[in-house]
């Protein structure tokens, strides 16, 4: 093959050419295979309100999934589907799942009253006197409280007048972040 014959332009044009085919089918693989998917499923999910990403275009990537919930009934199997159905979709990339909620100064004032105990529990496991705090701290305030536990995570929902907090505090020091 003669490259002094050939036109740099027309090989320079057909590589750039090549590079925006190929990155444009990755977008609309990620948008269509992945991400549309991810969102219906999850939106099917008992308490799930809204859900939005972001991340995840390169390999290396966290994928962040913002998830709204509302009116959840039983926080620790809303969450636990949650990371199963993201799991499954997103295969073996990273992602964190964030919660949001329709929280409200007074329950935030409640949950970072009942932290040290949620702390004190993970730490010692004193599960049973810790949830009976919250619910009486909680009785006090006339804030319904619901308090779930499984081998990961502490699952706490304080809800009042319509509006809602959910936390999900992490059993291991390995995944110990705010959610």
């Amino acid at each position: 093959m003669d490259f002094k014959s050939k036109n740099w332009a027309v090989v320079l044009a057909t590589i750039m050419l090549t590079v925006a085919v190929l990155g444009g089918g990755q977008l609309l693989w990620q948008k269509y295979a992945v991400a549309k998917p991810l969102d219906t499923v999850l939106q099917g999910i008992d308490g799930v309100a809204k859900v939005a990403h972001d991340g995840g275009s390169r390999k290396d990537d966290t994928v962040k999934i913002y998830v709204t919930l509302q009116h959840a009934a039983n926080l620790q199997k809303t969450y636990t589907a949650i990371m199963e159905v993201a799991g499954n979709a997103l295969g073996g990339k990273r992602f964190k799942v964030i919660v949001a909620d329709t929280r409200t100064p007074e329950l935030e004032q409640l949950s970072y009253l009942v932290q040290p105990h949620i702390q004190e529990a993970v730490a010692t496991g004193m599960f049973t006197q810790m949830a009976s705090y919250i619910q009486e701290q909680a009785a006090a305030k006339n804030v319904a409280a619901q308090v779930f536990i499984d081998s990961a995570n502490i699952y706490l929902k304080l809800a009042k007048d319509g509006a809602e907090l959910y936390q999900i505090v992490p059993r291991l020091p390995d995944k110990r972040e705010v959610k």
